[in-house]
């Protein structure tokens, strides 16, 4: 049976209610770790209170300091104070702690300090992170960022060893609720053709087989996907166009055991003279040949979506798998009110 958490929770998704095991099956967009744009939130104590059904998270600007909010909710029964502690890195479906860059907190410490919060209600920040003079991330990719709380009884989550595979770092992720990460994206404007690069790899001491995924909502119709990653050892080669607002383009491959990994690289070509304003690409890696008999995978199991079965073989498409990873990018078209859509 599951047990509740009895401190402050960040939560993974809207839907995380802070138990162990948490039932969560996405671990990569979490709605309280919130980058809100080169402009600081006005009061943020009740905007970040009022929108705890929402995810209210903006684009990071490029080349500009960005705010950034953590927020949590207490389950203790004792009012509660702490420290939370934000950090970046390059974007990859498994993201090893020693390549995390910790981001300062507005007055330039290291954590933002948590206000004294009594049961059941919202852990508030007593100020902003602050990331400075954010760099271009590396071409067609993007960052990532990982929220952590702890106090004086409880430490430090982040491990000092390395994640050994992605099943243990996605269990990792959504069955500590003191733990959340966001994949983040500055989005393109008015583009009639975006590549996005997603790093793959496979840290497992056994060959894996994956399916990927690019989930197309909003996409003119004609819409050109394609999805590659050629090595010596892994070769992806697929293509499909549109024909509807939503479709998925699917591979499979087999990762070698302990595999450092390679970019996944997947492009959108609108029809000429179109543009992908108003459109999404939701981007996924599916562990497919866990066993469902170990505790560390079974809890994290899901049914494929049905868009995603659409065009897989009924054998592969009636299978259960571990979503090891995803990441969205969102055309706002240049509207600067743009927000995430809360998934």
């Amino acid at each position: 049976m599951p047990t509740t958490w009895t401190s402050i929770y960040i939560r993974d998704a809207i839907n995380d209610q802070g138990k162990i095991p948490s039932g969560v099956r996405t671990a990569s967009h979490s709605p309280d770790v919130i980058p809100y744009g080169i402009t600081p939130m006005n009061n943020f104590d009740t905007k970040l209170k009022s929108s705890w059904e929402n995810d209210i998270g903006k684009d990071v600007i490029a080349n500009n300091g960005n705010y950034l909010y953590v927020r949590g909710k207490n389950l203790s029964p004792d009012t509660l104070t702490g420290e939370y502690t934000l950090y970046y890195a390059n974007s990859g479906t498994i993201i090893q702690p020693d390549t995390w860059t910790k981001i300062n907190a507005y007055d330039g410490n290291p954590t933002v300090q948590v206000q004294p919060t009594t049961t059941n209600n919202i852990a508030l920040p007593d100020q902003a992170f602050f990331w400075n003079n954010v760099a271009e991330p590396p071409e067609n990719s993007h960052y990532c960022l990982i929220a952590t709380y702890k106090n004086a009884q409880l430490p430090n989550p982040v491990p000092t060893e390395q994640f050994t595979s992605i099943a243990d770092y996605v269990k990792w992720v959504v069955d500590s609720p003191n733990v959340a990460w966001r994949n983040i994206y500055v989005a393109p404007t008015s583009v009639e053709t975006h590549t996005e690069n997603i790093w793959i790899s496979n840290p497992d001491d056994k060959a894996r087989d994956y399916l990927f995924s690019a989930t197309c909502t909003n996409m003119p119709v004609g819409t050109i996907v394609t999805m590659s990653c050629a090595t010596h050892s892994v070769n992806i080669n697929a293509k499909v166009t549109g024909d509807s607002k939503k479709f998925a383009l699917t591979a499979e491959a087999t990762l070698p055991a302990e595999w450092a990994g390679a970019p996944l690289s997947v492009m959108a070509q609108a029809p000429q003279g179109q543009t992908l304003d108003g459109a999404s690409i939701s981007i996924q890696q599916y562990l497919l040949d866990g066993d469902q008999t170990e505790d560390r995978i079974a809890p994290l199991m899901v049914a494929l979506p049905d868009h995603i079965k659409k065009p897989l073989p009924q054998a592969l498409a009636d299978t259960n798998a571990v979503l090891a990873g995803e990441f969205s990018v969102y055309f706002s078209g240049g509207d600067e009110n743009f927000t995430v859509p809360c998934r």
